[in-house]
């Protein structure tokens, strides 16, 4: 159901584990891509590794060298809740990142937008990585994507576009109106690839919710039966992220 233009980086603009990004700076294929240049037209980066004439198609296999897991809301200490902690275990033993990242979010209750986005980008979300967001945590990841950050690949658990009629969620500052319109485009051209899961009987968030954030995005949407708003660890979530960076 993916449906996107291929945009080509070069292997000399995805980053290791030991990269450290300046907060002004950002690497001349990015600028590029967002003005609607060819990314391969750029100068050799001078805070990468060194160049190569081959050339990498954002969200392949050997772009993806990091994995990013934003939890949902209330969720502290994250590696004690629901399936976050399995799911960065298997993933390192599987050997597909070269990083896995799992930390507690700061503000884990209310999970404000301007809080929960500032320290995506201090966790370096870009184009080497696979962002998975879980709730509010898929929510901070489509606005994170939304605003500009090009993000290697993106995975959507019990995402939803509405604040539910709920005073906290509005507060949060994700959803229209106050948070501003969805902006469906930006984030499909920011990402490599999208991929979603969704129960049919989510407690939490109702899966017309998700089916909508599906259609908009046009992501490779998974909706299954019998995981509630997916407390518990889920094989599917597993094999969708290795077979993305094993392609």
């Amino acid at each position: 159901m993916e449906i996107r233009d291929a945009t080509v980086i070069d292997q000399a603009d995805i980053g290791s584990k030991t990269d450290v990004q300046k907060e002004d700076e950002a690497p001349s294929w990015v600028q590029a891509f967002l003005e609607g240049c060819d990314a391969r037209e750029h100068g050799p980066s001078q805070w990468k590794d060194p160049p190569s004439s081959t050339p990498i198609e954002l969200g392949s296999a050997p772009s993806l060298r990091r994995c990013v897991i934003a939890p949902g809301n209330g969720c502290s200490p994250v590696a004690e809740a629901n399936w976050y902690a399995w799911l960065a275990a298997q993933l390192r033993s599987s050997g597909v990142f070269e990083e896995v990242i799992l930390r507690d979010f700061p503000d884990p209750d209310a999970a404000r937008r301007e809080v929960w986005l500032g320290f995506l980008k201090d966790l370096r979300v870009g184009v080497d990585t696979v962002l998975v967001g879980h709730s509010s945590g898929a929510q901070a990841a489509m606005r994170l994507a939304e605003e500009q950050t090009i993000v290697g690949g993106l995975v959507l658990v019990a995402a939803c576009h509405s604040d539910l009629g709920d005073a906290g969620e509005r507060a949060s500052g994700y959803y229209p109106p106050s948070g501003g319109p969805w902006q469906w485009d930006k984030i499909r051209q920011h990402c490599g690839w999208i991929v979603q899961f969704h129960s049919s009987d989510d407690c939490l968030v109702p899966v017309v919710e998700g089916r909508r954030v599906a259609k908009e995005l046009q992501s490779e949407f998974h909706e299954l039966q019998g995981h509630s708003h997916f407390f518990e660890p889920f094989e599917e979530i597993l094999e969708a992220i290795v077979q993305k960076c094993r392609d």
